[in-house]
């Protein structure tokens, strides 16, 4: 039989979030470069910064991770 765990899910922090506008996004394969630095624009909270961190061709995928992982401990 297979073992099923729940997770705990994600809210925002309502006190420092405003408007969840800000912070949403749209799917992240649908994120061209422009809105990506829109999104960034507008929250430096926003969800982009988790799901959606390039780097130039030959990047190193483990900072990716750890940079996303930087952001959101930092939140």
């Amino acid at each position: 039989m297979p073992d099923i765990k729940s997770f705990n899910g994600i809210r925002y922090n309502l006190d420092k979030i405003e408007n969840l506008a800000d912070v949403v996004t749209q799917p992240y394969d649908q994120i061209t470069d422009r809105m990506e630095r829109g999104y960034k624009e507008k929250s430096a909270y926003n969800f982009v910064r988790l799901v959606l961190t390039k780097y130039a061709e030959g990047h190193d995928r483990q900072k990716e991770y750890a940079d996303a992982k930087r952001f959101y401990d930092d939140w």
